[in-house]
């Protein structure tokens, strides 16, 4: 596991620093699902565990869950407006 610190302070306990850490993320979906995705790098709280997720492991954990449950986030997709 990769621990590298990073000058953010955090936004939560305000005492502690957050690091770059690589995890195993759980999420927890609608319908009783659940799935874990494997090696995401996000940033958590030396002192509280506040975790801190950019776009890059953001979009590593939807792919996951799309992969495994396809259609997912369809209901959460942009419609085109039709033409008139």
């Amino acid at each position: 596991m990769a621990i590298v610190p990073t000058k953010t302070g955090c936004f939560e306990c305000e005492n502690g620093h957050y690091y770059d850490v690589v995890i195993d993320y759980f999420s927890h979906l609608s319908q009783d699902r659940s799935i874990v995705t494997r090696g995401v790098k996000i940033q958590q709280c030396d002192r509280c565990g506040s975790e801190m997720l950019d776009a890059d492991a953001s979009r590593q954990i939807e792919d996951n869950i799309e992969r495994h449950f396809p259609g997912y986030y369809d209901k959460w997709k942009i419609k085109a407006k039709p033409r008139l």
